[in-house]
């Protein structure tokens, strides 16, 4: 666990859970954001009705009465089909009434990157500035750029070259730091592989072929940011060992995964990664973690699930937890203690690991042009006293 941080008893957990559940209650008490934009809906609205006249005898005056209400309301929203709120933390559909989101200012804070943030507002802000995740690895990468330009520009400096990123989808995150002289993209096709774009610095194809869909970019990229990809790879070590082969020497990946995430198919949705899994992946392929980070902590990750927007979080917990260190020794720590409470490093929504690539060639393992791979021998780790 991180200095400074400590776990509270679990009443005051209850008690956090509770404040946050009947907040939103109160919403649908006096009619509700779904009773409001959903007409169609009327058992919504009788079920507000009749929690009007249970909320006036709630009794929250023990921890225990609290967790008793808690429990009760949960139930009482799922039986309605009232949680949970939203997916993704976007509120209600365009076309109708969404959630307040937040503000500039408190988007670029939680952000840390300027850049991005004008970039994004351009693009797919209703929703960045929604999404506690999708804050959370934006606010990653600033702080890898941050941290890790250093080793990308030495690294192109050693091959005499421009430090050349690639990112997926569309240039919305790397192209935003001045850092990047070149900025790629790379996009999924299952029909075949081709360039295009500014410069043909546009790729398409497959993330388990790159490496010999595009022979002549092997080993040329000095960083790459690889953000909620690896949920939808059917064969993720073959992924990653092409994914390695792409970097130069000494070139960093930015890599972030979800742990705990809704369901979302791009096509489709096959995995879900720990720290641990996450490291053990790319150690495998013969990259070395540099920094581990978790999305979000208990408190966060139960209002993520929940369908809680960025906005509906307490702005100073928001941005003290978006982003926590982590070592692969508190992770084994947290995962064999009876942690409980909203700073629990038990839940988190996403694995955050910067990788970098051995500086000489001979060090490399080129798994990629190996048909079965043998995993890396794992650290006795230990227990954390």
């Amino acid at each position: 666990m991180a200095p400074g941080l400590t776990v509270p008893p679990r009443r005051d957990a209850a008690w956090t859970l509770t404040l946050i559940s009947l907040a939103f209650a109160a919403g649908w008490l006096g009619g509700g954001w779904h009773a409001q934009t959903d007409p169609s809906e009327p058992h919504r609205r009788r079920l507000s009705q009749g929690w009007g006249r249970d909320a006036s005898t709630l009794d929250v005056s023990t921890p225990q009465a609290r967790d008793d209400a808690l429990v009760k309301l949960l139930n009482r929203m799922g039986a309605a089909k009232e949680i949970p709120f939203s997916i993704f933390g976007a509120g209600m559909p365009k076309h109708v009434a969404v959630r307040p989101p937040l503000s500039d200012k408190h988007v670029r804070q939680a952000l840390g990157a300027p850049a991005i943030f004008d970039r994004r507002k351009d693009q797919v802000y209703w929703l960045t500035q929604r999404a506690l995740s999708r804050l959370a690895f934006i606010r990653f990468l600033g702080e890898a750029m941050d941290n890790y330009s250093s080793q990308a520009e030495g690294a192109a400096r050693m091959q005499g070259a421009k430090v050349r990123c690639l990112e997926w989808d569309s240039p919305s995150y790397l192209a935003g730091y001045p850092t990047c002289e070149e900025a790629w993209v790379f996009a999924y096709d299952d029909r075949h592989a081709r360039r295009g774009g500014p410069q043909q610095r546009h790729l398409w194809g497959d993330a388990t072929e790159l490496a010999f869909q595009f022979p002549e970019l092997v080993g040329s990229f000095h960083v790459i940011f690889c953000n909620q990809v690896f949920e939808h790879m059917r064969q993720p070590h073959r992924a990653a060992s092409n994914l390695a082969a792409m970097l130069a020497p000494g070139g960093v990946l930015i890599f972030t995964v979800p742990f705990l995430e809704p369901l979302h198919g791009v096509p489709l949705d096959f995995n879900r990664f720990t720290v641990g899994g996450a490291v053990a992946l790319f150690e495998d392929v013969g990259l070395k973690p540099q920094r581990c980070a978790v999305a979000g902590n208990a408190h966060l990750t139960v209002a993520y699930l929940l369908g809680l927007g960025a906005s509906e979080v307490r702005h100073a917990d928001l941005l003290a937890n978006l982003v926590i260190p982590t070592t692969q020794k508190e992770q084994v720590w947290a995962a064999d203690t009876d942690e409980r409470g909203p700073l629990s490093r038990k839940l988190y929504m996403g694995s955050y690991v910067v990788f970098q690539a051995p500086t000489h060639e001979t060090n490399r393992l080129f798994m990629w042009e190996r048909r079965a791979w043998a995993p890396t021998p794992q650290p006795d780790l230990g227990k954390r006293g």
